[in-house]
């Protein structure tokens, strides 16, 4: 039921299910959805229950402008993302999530995430964390971030931007990762071909590491995962 046959115009609740839906060369099967759908809106109830992705989530996607917010609970059981075709690599995530965030961009999200009995297995590794809360605010110059985990507690301070310090903090973790391997080839190779500058700014961390050992076995430095990291 709704009005508007154009993608600018329309608004209609589905109440219904459906078969196949392809979206970058996947078809997702069995979607249930009982929901608004408008341009850059979506309001409901919707469920998938395809063998390479289990999920469900009741709340609002509203990214018109001025309003741009995400208030969400979800139930992620399944995720393939290979098969997906999401990513490259053999990764399998679960988890529970609670959003409540707004911003359109990266760059101006605010808010706070809630994610629980959460599971990833990347190559037949696994890492299993009961609760994770990200929390994040911003005031005209300055920005903070804070990271709760069962392994890891972390904050970040400062004026910097989230996409810069992202890209930032891929590097670092790879340069790391590199030195705690010590392979001498692949670190003068990887230095060889850097060309990254990272963007001025400044942030203050504080970072709480408690077990490092799962975060380890998970990117395969050390021994093999134990029955406890699963």
């Amino acid at each position: 039921k709704g009005s508007g046959l154009t993608l600018r115009t329309a608004d209609f609740i589905l109440n219904g299910k459906i078969h196949s839906l392809g979206i970058r060369k996947y078809d997702y099967r069995n979607i249930t959805t009982n929901a608004r759908f408008a341009s850059q809106l979506f309001n409901g109830f919707i469920k998938i229950e395809d063998p390479n992705l289990q999920f469900s989530a009741q709340g609002s996607v509203d990214l018109r402008e001025g309003i741009n917010t995400v208030r969400m609970k979800a139930q992620l059981d399944t995720a393939f993302l290979q098969n997906l075709k999401l990513t490259s690599h053999d990764i399998f995530v679960r988890s529970n999530l609670d959003i409540n965030i707004k911003g359109l961009h990266v760059d101006s999200l605010v808010g706070t995430t809630h994610i629980q009995n959460f599971q990833i297995r990347h190559n037949d590794r696994w890492l299993s964390l009961d609760d994770i809360r990200l929390a994040a605010e911003r005031t005209q110059s300055e920005r903070r971030m804070k990271l709760e985990t069962s392994l890891v507690d972390a904050e970040v301070e400062g004026n910097y931007l989230i996409s810069e310090i992202s890209k930032d903090m891929q590097v670092l973790v790879k340069e790391i990762m590199l030195n705690i391997r010590n392979d001498k080839d692949a670190i003068e190779e990887y230095y060889s071909r850097k060309n990254h500058t990272p963007r001025s700014y400044q942030a203050t961390f504080n970072v709480d590491v408690k077990d490092i050992d799962p975060i380890m076995s998970l990117v395969k430095v050390g021994g093999p995962p134990t029955r406890d990291s699963r």
